[in-house]
């Protein structure tokens, strides 16, 4: 009787023993035990970077990443009625404007060639051209913005056709109407001048009103 207690208890201690060490050997991860006796070794052994060398890449990184410019735009009150932001990046110049109090819709808005914001902004010149330019625009040409009821208007655009050392310390002008880009057809209008098509002041300006808001580009 004693002796069969003692192999119903071996098989009992048995498996408790079988499964114990299979924990022991899922929970290892591969490592050595611990000298120290109450510990476990730890189930990585990465060293996640301390916050302050996260916070260091991140300036790197945004100190790498391009150069910039960026313009207050003014009614002719001297109000401040939004920013522009030019930025260089793979060989274009990224813009990125935010304005407000405009009346709803299309305004021609370009880089002119002045660079100062006096009076009624025509101290600003014409859009801006630089030499070699043969695309049958001005450099300085950007897409229209378009203002909603309220006003507001939001542009993220792109151009090559102009650098930030091209546009530093030149204006961007908002227009009162819409730029037509001098998208006249000749075979359809007769401009001013008894031609047709596109005349000179349609080339160079795009019929696009009076200046209503003046910025400088500048650093």
């Amino acid at each position: 009787m004693a002796l069969s207690n003692r192999v119903r208890l071996t098989w009992r201690i048995a498996p408790m023993v079988a499964v114990a060490a299979l924990g022991l050997a899922a929970c290892s991860n591969g490592q050595d035990p611990t000298s120290e006796k109450g510990t476990t070794p730890p189930p990585f052994t990465s060293v996640a970077p301390s916050i302050a060398a996260a916070e260091q890449a991140t300036g790197e990184l945004e100190a790498g990443s391009g150069d910039s410019l960026v313009a207050d735009l003014e009614n002719s009150a001297g109000q401040k009625i939004g920013e522009v932001t030019f930025t260089e990046a793979d060989g274009h110049v990224a813009v990125s404007a935010d304005v407000t109090t405009l009346s709803a819709g299309f305004h021609g808005f370009h880089i002119h060639q002045g660079g100062e914001c006096d009076g009624d902004f025509t101290s600003a010149g014409g859009h801006l051209n630089i030499p070699g330019n043969e695309s049958g625009h001005s450099s300085g040409d950007l897409t229209s913005l378009l203002a909603l009821e309220n006003g507001e208007a939001t542009l993220t655009t792109a151009t090559d056709m102009v650098t930030l050392e091209d546009i530093e310390n030149k204006t961007i002008i908002v227009h009162s109407g819409p730029d037509n880009f001098a998208n006249i057809p000749a075979d359809r209008y007769t401009n001013r001048e008894g031609g047709q098509g596109a005349d000179a002041t349609t080339k160079s300006t795009g019929d696009s009103g009076s200046r209503v808001a003046c910025g400088v580009i500048k650093k």
